[in-house]
């Protein structure tokens, strides 16, 4: 009974928290990366910087799973869908976070394309809905948009903005207005197997955010993933393995004061014939 009493406590201290989730969360690749979100030519770029999807070839589905601070009520999970085409690449996206007293729904669209061999540019439209118990639902519309410019064979530039619009979410009367980011990001392939991502995040009425992470491939099909995102400081490590057309990416973030994160993820990519 105190367990309960202590979750429907929680519940209302981490609400905000919880929708901070609902659009930070960016996949277990990602969240081994220090939650960056410019940077990312998976599957997984559906949950934040759709841009990295315009060069997708192979029509791919994946699933993905994150306790935040390994507390249950504070769950996600999520599907994604990567169709590519001769007119550029469509995704789809369904995520859920939450438990039964309090939970947030996400539905997204979105589409990308590649202009030329440098510029890549996708746009996404989201609908989020959060339902508490006895409660009616509140929904938002809002949308991301992002740009990826090849500068080298070395160094890549992007740039993401999520809920330019600043939508609310509107709560008997009363508006609550959802977040806002602006990230920016350089990524250095140091090698064919070392890349190293520096990435700047604004998230409107907060202090700057600098983010850094490191990936080092070994044969294609092993990957090792370590981060650093600040203000609170939280260390982040992670990996994915590749086989055939099946990938696992795991990835896991210590925050100082509510502990661990944890998350895991795979998809699948279907080869042209």
């Amino acid at each position: 009974m105190i367990r309960y009493k202590i979750i429907a406590f929680l519940s209302l201290i981490f609400s905000c928290n919880t929708l901070a989730q609902t659009l930070d969360y960016s996949g277990p690749i990602s969240s081994s990366l220090a939650y960056m979100k410019v940077f990312d030519d998976s599957p997984w770029a559906a949950l934040s910087n759709a841009a990295n999807l315009a060069y997708s070839e192979n029509l791919a589905t994946g699933i993905g799973y994150q306790m935040r601070f390994n507390m249950s009520e504070l769950s996600s999970r999520t599907g994604v869908m990567v169709l590519p085409s001769s007119y550029g690449t469509f995704a789809g996206l369904i995520y859920q976070s939450g438990y039964s007293k309090s939970n947030y729904n996400r539905y997204a669209l979105s589409y990308s394309r590649a202009f030329g061999n440098k510029i890549s540019a996708g746009l996404q439209f989201n609908y989020l809905t959060h339902q508490i118990e006895g409660a009616d639902r509140a929904d938002a519309f809002y949308t991301s948009l992002g740009i990826g410019y090849y500068i080298s064979e070395s160094f890549e530039l992007g740039v993401f903005i999520q809920n330019p619009e600043q939508s609310k979410m509107n709560y008997g009367g009363y508006d609550y207005s959802l977040l806002t980011y602006f990230n920016t990001a350089v990524k250095y392939t140091a090698t064919d197997n070392v890349l190293i991502i520096a990435e700047l995040e604004k998230e409107q009425e907060q202090t700057l955010v600098f983010k850094t992470g490191c990936q080092i491939d070994f044969n294609n099909r092993l990957a090792v993933r370590a981060g650093i995102k600040g203000q609170p400081l939280e260390l982040t490590v992670g990996g994915g393995f590749k086989h055939s057309g099946l990938t696992i990416d795991v990835g896991f973030a210590h925050h100082p004061q509510l502990g661990l994160t944890s998350g895991a993820g795979l998809y699948y990519s279907f080869n042209r014939k």
